[in-house]
């Protein structure tokens, strides 16, 4: 408790969880090592292996220490009895948050055809004690050539990974997310490393950029990532004195501050933390996506035939995903950072944006500056894809997913991760008014009218729909500002219609909805 109240010292000071974790973990190896060695378990056809997370080498102060006891069969078990027993008995006694199995190697490979999440941590795991041979055993056993081969591996991750973001979506984890699982969090960090570990057989951030799998860019960014949620992380098992992944609406004043997030005339030093979260899983949610769709197009489909359907003159659909032809296309004719959205809004085949077309996105969206936004041309384009029919929300949020609409709407993306510290605002400010753009078309369907009759029926009479989308778009951009954000919204809005030249009725009816829209909600729920 000591060791823990001086490591504990050294984060408040320091905020350098890295140290700590792998500090932790290197000391565990140490106590377990003398442990297994006083209870004379040091003997052939058994061996004691970290796997999982502490089989990284990654300990935060309340995780579990995931242990495999290996023996050679079971007679190696039965002999030893006794001295495991005691073994096991003295680490519960010492508080230690073990998490154990004891497994002969018949049983490892059993299971580990079976479960993805034990194939997973034996791929992580490294020996601490006993017969060295056994380890290397398992790990002979367990390779790609003996089981799960990397598409099969891959494939169980890419579903896995889908099923947890679905329900990381929900309302119920929005206040409250997860350091661990919620996307864009560890857990997809770990998955990028483990598909490519079972395809390269190494998945440090550095080797995947050795075998030109990230670039620098991509690699320092994930790298920045983790750091920032192993302290967050680190923070919390701290504070709360448990092994908590979840930054509990009453934790989260405390994590701000011990991290140092001060209040200013604008923000509490929750909010602006809680926006520096929101923004780094946005980030990471974004990479890691870009990075598992390369690794499934150019690694994972190597040598198979591809599907190739040309679209234009810059595009084509590779296996459903739109691909560039020119890597420099967007320097070239800097329209089409914006036109591709469009196009992705026309094309209803399109699964995704191929990852070659994201990177080249990402490396040329600065070129969107003062005189980019106030160009007619590229404004039209904006306005062509608020006026099209189907899939405008969808690319709206794809925009902003991979950095454009941020840069686009400069007061857009001040507001990106912006969270209000209540119990009343459930989301972030800028994914509250996608939803309301979504529910708004969402009302011309036919499975919401007996949800929204009025509303339904009203849809349909109003001509220029884009009006009500640039309106939801816009209508919480003023509380980037100080002061009333309403009347700051109404500004915003003004001038986003006069630049996107449209008619003044148009620019009126915008300006309008934005400037008043706490007019229902304060005469339904304040007004006598």
């Amino acid at each position: 408790s000591q060791l823990q109240a001086d490591c504990h010292d050294y984060f408040r000071a320091t905020l350098d969880a890295v140290t700590l974790v792998h500090h932790r973990a290197k000391l565990i190896d140490v106590i377990l090592h003398t442990l297994w060695q006083h209870q004379q378990l040091d003997a052939d056809h058994l061996a004691l292996i970290a796997v999982g997370g502490y089989g990284r080498g990654e300990l935060h102060p309340h995780s579990d220490i995931d242990l495999l006891i290996l023996a050679r069969d079971e007679a190696a078990i039965n002999r030893h009895s006794e001295q495991l027993q005691s073994f096991i008995t003295l680490l519960w006694d010492l508080k230690l948050d073990i998490g154990h199995s004891v497994r002969t190697l018949d049983e490892c490979l059993e299971e580990a055809g079976k479960d993805l999440t034990i194939i997973t941590n034996m791929m992580e795991s490294r020996p601490l004690a006993g017969d060295a041979s056994l380890h290397q055993s398992l790990q002979a056993a367990t390779a790609p050539q003996q089981l799960w081969p990397a598409q099969a591996f891959f494939n169980a991750k890419w579903e896995e990974i889908q099923q947890r973001h679905k329900k990381h979506k929900s309302s119920e984890y929005n206040m409250e997310r997860n350091v661990k699982n919620s996307p864009g969090t560890l857990r997809d960090i770990q998955t990028i490393t483990w598909v490519t570990m079972r395809h390269f057989g190494e998945g440090t951030l550095q080797a995947l950029e050795d075998n030109g799998f990230l670039t620098e860019f991509e690699h320092q960014r994930l790298a920045g990532s983790l750091t920032f949620l192993w302290r967050v992380r680190y923070a919390l098992h701290m504070l709360s004195g448990r092994e908590e992944d979840r930054l509990l609406f009453d934790l989260q004043r405390e994590v701000a501050e011990l991290l140092g997030f001060e209040e200013d005339n604008r923000q509490l030093g929750v909010e602006q933390f809680m926006g520096r979260f929101y923004r780094n899983q946005l980030a990471t949610l974004e990479l890691c996506d870009l990075l598992l769709l390369h690794f499934k197009d150019d690694f994972m489909h190597s040598g198979q035939l591809t599907d190739v359907v040309p679209l234009n003159e810059h595009f084509v659909l590779c296996n459903g995903y739109l691909q560039l032809t020119d890597p420099d296309l967007f320097r070239r004719e800097p329209e089409w950072l914006l036109k591709v959205f469009l196009l992705m809004a026309r094309t209803a085949n399109a699964k995704g944006i191929h990852t070659t077309t994201i990177r080249a996105l990402r490396d040329h969206r600065h070129l969107i500056d003062d005189d980019y936004r106030n160009n007619p041309q590229y404004n039209a384009v904006f306005m062509e894809l608020m006026r099209n029919r189907e899939r405008v929300v969808r690319e709206l949020s794809r925009m902003l997913r991979y950095g454009i609409l941020g840069v686009y709407i400069p007061e857009f993306g001040k507001i990106i991760g912006m969270m209000e510290h209540d119990l009343f605002h459930v989301y972030t400010v800028d994914d509250h008014s996608l939803r309301m753009a979504r529910l708004l078309r969402h009302f011309r369907f036919s499975d919401v009218r007996e949800r929204y009759p009025l509303a339904s029926r009203i849809i349909h009479r109003i001509m220029k729909k884009e009006i009500l989308y640039l309106a939801a778009l816009l209508h919480d951009t003023g509380k980037s500002m100080e002061g009333d954000h309403t009347a700051n919204g109404g500004e915003i809005a003004a001038r986003f219609c006069r630049q996107h030249n449209l008619r003044p009725t148009d620019s009126h009816m915008v300006t309008w909805l934005v400037s008043n829209h706490l007019l229902m909600s304060n005469a339904s729920q304040r007004l006598d």
